[in-house]
């Protein structure tokens, strides 16, 4: 029988590699999970924005492009949680190369592996896609992404299932919020200064999760034999319409909006022109047809039932709380 002092003694023990730690939810993770006692190695591309990683944080640089680069980086861990993913490109070749050939290159490096348990792959609702109606969909619910980014997440996920001979893990988080974060960040900015828009004529609701939410969940599959070849969606317990979304961040701002809404043809033409303007760029305008796709949809939600059932993940605080301590933390660094 193993002792308590044993039990703990190898969870302090247990290496933990983190692809894409430099990241807003890799920088968090990898320091969330380094004060629950693990061994944290986290692996970043050089000449990476290291400002939101730990100073105590153990930091690698790897070529993901060099499979010999990540084996030695990868080298003596236990368990592999895979961040590193493109979120926004203008082919589905940049998206592959990043989204589905790494992930497949990592798993090779896996299954070879003497060390290595488990990999736990940071996926996204949007492989999924969204649900059909106000229901949250379930993990056994068919998918239907709608964006080569969901596509290309979608196929990582096959692959791994087809291909990963050790215990794998994979993970959809919706919407993620919280301290750091950059895209959700642009929106505050607006309803800061009085407006709040809304896409379309009809509501809109989707799933929202906070950042150390996300990190607890993680921390719950890591070595844990009932997440073990399964796939959970990442997801709070309080879904929410985006006026309602719109109405939290005013509220956290002290600030009485207006809420303008957009017609969504209206949004086309500006995705189209923007997208022209910026042919020669190397990455899609914040605004694009993809994206705008996806802000289209009008129920992305998702159920966190299963992770609540099998791993005991709990919202830790209300929506209102975290929102307030994520406008706080902008306007202490002087963001917002």
């Amino acid at each position: 029988m193993t002792s308590a002092g044993e039990s703990i003694n190898c969870l302090i023990m247990k290496k933990i590699a983190i692809t894409g730690a430099n990241g807003f939810i890799g920088s968090r993770l990898s320091s969330f999970l380094l004060s629950q006692g693990y061994d944290v190695r986290c692996l970043v591309r050089k000449n990476s924005d290291l400002s939101l990683l730990a100073k105590d944080l153990e930091t690698v640089f790897v070529d993901y492009n060099d499979s010999e680069s990540l084996q030695t980086a990868l080298k003596d861990s236990e368990i592999v949680i895979h961040l590193a993913a493109l979120t926004r490109a203008k082919t589905w070749e940049e998206f592959r190369k990043i989204n589905i050939d790494l992930v497949e290159t990592l798993v090779n490096i896996v299954n070879v592996s003497s060390s290595i348990e488990q990999f736990i792959f940071m996926s996204s609702q949007a492989a999924a896609g969204p649900a059909a109606s106000a229901l949250p969909k379930r993990e056994d619910e068919e998918c239907n992404p709608v964006t080569m980014y969901g596509n290309s997440k979608l196929e990582a996920e096959e692959l791994i299932q087809d291909q990963c001979l050790k215990a794998w893990t994979i993970l959809r988080p919706v919407s993620v919020f919280g301290p750091g974060e950059k895209d959700l960040l642009e929106y505050y900015k607006i309803v800061n200064k009085g407006i709040a828009p809304l896409i379309g004529m009809r509501h809109k609701y989707i799933s929202l999760i906070y950042v150390d939410d996300l990190c607890r969940l993680t921390s719950l599959a890591v070595g844990n034999e009932a997440a073990y070849n399964e796939i959970f969606f990442a997801a709070g317990s309080e879904n929410i319409s985006m006026a309602g979304f719109a109405y939290l961040i005013s509220q956290a701002l002290n600030k009485v909006v207006t809420k303008i809404r957009i017609f969504v043809p209206v949004l086309w033409l500006a995705a189209v022109i923007l997208e022209l303007f910026g042919w020669s760029s190397k990455r899609p305008p914040v605004l694009n047809r993809e994206k705008l796709r996806e802000m289209s949809q009008r129920y992305w939600l998702a159920s966190n039932h299963k992770a609540e059932e099998i791993l005991g993940f709990t919202q830790e605080a209300t929506l209102v709380k975290q929102m307030q301590t994520t406008i706080n933390w902008y306007k202490e660094h002087n963001v917002l």
